[in-house]
């Protein structure tokens, strides 16, 4: 029996296809961000809207009040994070330089650290932390705010953002009608069922992420004040918003408070004591409380997740790791639903795991 081998075609169409609509993306992103986010939001309050709509209200005034009182929360809370970022902002060569000499400290204490540390620091000459410019350190919050460009940029997104929810939260039925014809009458059944499992899966995926994200971000806060950390109003809601990102996000919203803890009690036993803390933390939301709420919403495996975050990251920075899961999982549903990409949704599949 011959055996056939697989056509070029059908290698080189799909990676030719992927890198178009990647260059697309990439440099659309100052468009389609605001976009994205605004129909990412629009999920997320739509379980809120339809319980203000059991009062009897119409869908457009339940809409308004559920966006309108969202957006006060987000003010009052900028505000109050601002304050203390601004405080932290001006104290942070203090603690820079507190941190540089607890580090000496340390390696006098421990000795044999000095080898898994960058430079010559055995005879204690050279402080590895020295040559990190406060540039440098600046320029990391660039890759997570990629895409939205100056201040004034940043308020017309913002406010592209909330008339994009509002609409969409608006018009969802509407629109739901309209996809499902979009591809003709025969089609009509098989687009109406994507766009409804789409909507459910991901309304409720989304929903459960933020309400975690801020419970998260509440606890961490509170748990941060009563061992008198300074600035928890900042590594609280950093910590939630850090949590998205698959992986690394606990870690990397675990480390600051460990570090500042550690410098304003002068004892390196505070980064064990914050690092249980988180560690605990992060143990309940991400086994316990999360898998349970989500279910089977987005059954994607792990190493598709970790390509999608990867991916994502690189086209819109710190917003695309936080909307890689819900894009990807739209993505799988479209999919599962087209024939001849069923191989990809079948690919994707897999448990999920916060």
């Amino acid at each position: 029996m011959e055996q056939r081998g697989i056509k070029i075609q059908s290698i080189a169409i799909p990676i030719i296809t992927l890198m178009i609509m990647s260059v697309f993306l990439y440099y659309a992103k100052p468009i389609l961000l605001p976009v994205f986010l605004g129909v990412a939001f629009a999920f997320i309050l739509n379980p809120v809207v339809k319980l203000v709509m059991r009062l009897k209200l119409p869908r457009v005034a339940a809409v308004l009040i559920v966006v309108f009182i969202t957006l006060i929360l987000f003010l009052g809370i900028a505000v109050l994070i601002a304050s203390q970022a601004t405080d932290l902002v001006t104290q942070f060569p203090h603690y820079w330089a507190g941190f540089q000499n607890q580090l000496s400290v340390w390696l006098d204490q421990f000795p044999s650290l000095a080898k898994y540390l960058p430079g010559n620091v055995s005879d204690g000459t050279v402080n590895p932390l020295e040559e990190v410019k406060f540039k440098d350190i600046a320029s990391i919050s660039k890759y997570f705010f990629a895409g939205l460009g100056s201040a004034f940029s940043i308020i017309w997104k913002t406010i592209l953002v909330l008339l994009m929810t509002t609409f969409v939260l608006i018009e969802q039925e509407e629109f739901k009608i309209k996809f499902a014809n979009l591809f003709g009458s025969q089609h009509s059944g098989a687009s109406r069922e994507i766009i409804n499992q789409i909507s459910s899966n991901i309304s409720g995926f989304m929903a459960v992420r933020f309400a975690t994200t801020a419970a998260l971000g509440a606890v961490v806060t509170i748990g941060l004040i009563i061992m008198g950390v300074p600035y928890a109003y900042v590594w609280g809601p950093l910590a939630g918003a850090l949590n998205l990102i698959p992986y690394i996000g606990a870690i990397m919203g675990a480390i600051p408070p460990m570090i500042v803890a550690s410098i304003e009690n002068q004892s390196m036993w505070w980064l064990l004591y914050i690092g249980l803390f988180f560690l605990v933390l992060q143990f309940l939301e991400g086994n316990i409380i999360t898998p349970k709420l989500v279910g089977d919403r987005i059954n994607i495996n792990l190493t598709s997740v970790l390509i999608a975050t990867v991916y994502w990251g690189w086209l819109w920075g710190g917003v695309g790791i936080i909307l890689a899961m819900p894009i990807t999982a739209a993505f799988k549903v479209v999919c599962d639903h087209v024939e001849p990409l069923r191989p990809i949704g079948n690919l994707l599949e897999g448990g999920y795991k916060s």
